[in-house]
């Protein structure tokens, strides 16, 4: 089993507890060529928790997956966990097929548990390793919400997600690009008893990051190298502002010093970029954000 507490400040009043992860779970080996992983409780998502354990980039900045409010004006659907059940296949140690079927509301929303949903999310996701530093991954997400507001039982609103990437996870390097396209399908509340119109909207979202440790060739010169690229688009929808479509960049860099197993840290620069235009009007270009960090992480 695994359980790990983790503490928001970030509503300016008192600091809280919660929960991030807390499941239970069922290991095994079959025929000497098939494992099998069962998880329940509050899991890990799967393609963040994928990104999360090769990317080695998670103590620095989530990944633009989980912030994709950051890139896609302020929509977002994933979570790094949620309360649910998830199972994983793995053959030969070269393809590992995962399912998973939560909430849907994410960790910090699920105070009710799984009585406190409205529309639980699936997930499904397909990992090859052609060799062990090499991943190949497809995923995909749905998820029905508005579930508890709904008036004419087919007119739930859903959304989701599929993707692609690859990535290699080394002891120097490890470096990945992914690639999400994103579907909200919002259907309104009722109008004086008519069929709600429906909000169609659709995003696109590239990351690509880089994570090198150069103690892993010259061990007396532990310097750590960080790179993130991203680039998201918010289409033009088929309802409301249909007009709009929004282009979001970002860049990141970094360096750092790991001064042991247990300890490092590192000087992080980030710039966001925006185009915000209309198809026969031109574009306008609004202030870009740029912000500098030093991270540090101490690892037991």
């Amino acid at each position: 089993m695994r359980v790990t507490t983790d503490v928001d400040n970030t509503s300016g009043s008192a600091p809280t507890l919660y929960l991030k992860y807390a499941f239970f779970q069922y290991r095994d080996v079959f025929f000497d060529f098939l494992g099998v992983n069962l998880q329940g409780g509050l899991v890990s998502t799967p393609m963040l928790g994928l990104i999360y354990d090769i990317s080695d980039t998670r103590w620095i900045y989530q990944s633009l997956l989980d912030k994709s409010a950051n890139m896609l004006n302020g929509f977002s659907m994933e979570s790094s966990a949620d309360y649910g059940v998830r199972l994983s296949f793995i053959f030969a140690d070269m393809i590992t097929l995962t399912g998973a079927v939560v909430n849907g509301e994410g960790f910090k929303k699920n105070a009710g548990g799984l009585s406190d949903y409205d529309g639980l999310a699936y997930y499904g996701m397909i990992v090859i390793n052609p060799v062990p530093e090499l991943f190949l991954v497809g995923s995909t997400r749905w998820e029905e919400y508005r579930a508890k507001q709904d008036n004419f039982g087919s007119d739930i609103s859903d959304k989701g997600y599929c993707g692609f990437g690859v990535a290699v996870k080394t002891a120097l390097i490890r470096v990945g690009a992914f690639y999400w396209m994103f579907w909200d399908n919002d259907r309104q509340s009722s109008l004086f008893g008519t069929r709600p119109p429906t909000v169609r909207k659709s995003y696109s979202l590239f990351e690509w990051y880089l994570m090198m440790n150069m103690g892993a060739v010259v061990p007396t010169l532990p310097v750590l190298l960080h790179g993130r690229l991203s680039q998201g688009y918010e289409n033009a929808g088929q309802a409301a502002n249909s007009d709009v479509r929004r282009r979001t960049r970002m860049f990141a860099a970094g360096i750092g010093w790991a001064f042991n197993a247990h300890l490092r840290i590192l000087a992080y620069y980030e710039r966001y970029m925006y185009d915000v235009g209309r198809r026969a009007y031109g574009y306008r270009n609004p202030h870009p954000a740029s912000n500098f960090m030093v991270k540090g992480e101490v690892a037991f």
